[in-house]
């Protein structure tokens, strides 16, 4: 974990290495961000980081997308 703020920032790093797939080795970087949003609403932020390729990214873009929409 590089920082956790309850209720307002959680981040922290990860290696998933998966021999043949286009995640690649290295450090990723995951942030999830508690804000608030409009008429007491809240949001959640997600950002990832550090991967090297477009093919890396669109997998947990598609998870992330899917996971979150069941949420609302």
């Amino acid at each position: 974990y590089k920082e956790a703020k309850p209720g307002e920032l959680l981040s922290y790093t990860w290696n998933w290495q998966v021999p043949g797939e286009p995640v690649g080795d290295g450090e990723h970087l995951l942030t999830v961000r508690f804000l608030d949003g409009d008429n007491g609403t809240s949001r959640l932020e997600v950002t990832q980081e550090n991967f090297g390729t477009e093919e890396a990214i669109q997998p947990h873009r598609k998870g992330w997308d899917e996971g979150l929409e069941s949420l609302r």
